[in-house]
């Protein structure tokens, strides 16, 4: 995740002007290891999410199935077969829930879907490197869950003020002590790297 110095994820609505060439690169990079992203249906939207290079999977977690048809990831699935998969509750609009099943590999949960249910759909596909990229509602849910072992955080060199969310937002307060094993810096930005500490490893 990327955040201002004064917290900010998002400047006007989007994170990808905060971190820079450094944090772009490093995203690349982490990207290369995983198996399998996860995403919020609303940061899908926000940040128009592509299909990942295969044969990585894209996971998309939608609590209504509002997504739009011209979403990129959408249309590889259309017209090349490759789909994302979209985990979603099984309450969700019956019109959504068709006209997804044509571009997206559908995943119908009883109740909202959880950060469970998207770490289960991919390693039941053969993931085992999972990367949660967001938004901030869906990470704190990661992070209610437990699910998270590694941190990537890039604090860019800028102030933006405003209500922008944080990197977490959303849900009761969690405390997750953590252990800082690296520090990167390119042109004023720092890259910041956590591990679960010892005392709560699962």
């Amino acid at each position: 995740m990327v955040t201002s110095l004064d917290g900010a994820a998002s400047a006007q609505g989007r994170s990808g002007s905060i971190g820079g060439p450094g944090d772009k690169a490093l995203f690349g990079a982490i990207r290369r290891v995983a198996d399998a992203i996860v995403v919020g249906a609303g940061t899908a939207r926000t940040e128009n999410y592509r299909m990942p290079a295969e044969p990585k999977l894209l996971v998309i977690v939608s609590r209504s199935l509002d997504l739009a048809d011209d979403l990129p990831a959408l249309v590889t699935g259309r017209e090349t077969g490759r789909k994302p998969i979209v985990v979603a509750p099984r309450s969700a609009p019956a019109d959504r829930i068709a006209r997804l099943a044509t571009s997206a590999e559908l995943v119908l949960v009883d109740g909202d879907p959880t950060p469970t249910d998207a770490v289960e759909a991919a390693a039941d596909r053969g993931a085992r490197v999972i990367s949660c990229e967001g938004g901030p509602s869906l990470l704190a849910q990661f992070v209610e869950d437990d699910l998270i072992d590694e941190w990537c955080v890039t604090v860019g060199h800028c102030v933006l003020s405003g209500t922008a969310a944080r990197i977490l937002a959303g849900r009761p307060e969690q405390r997750r002590d953590v252990v800082l094993t690296s520090v990167l810096e390119h042109e004023g930005t720092l890259f910041l790297r956590y591990l679960r500490s010892a005392s709560q490893q699962g």
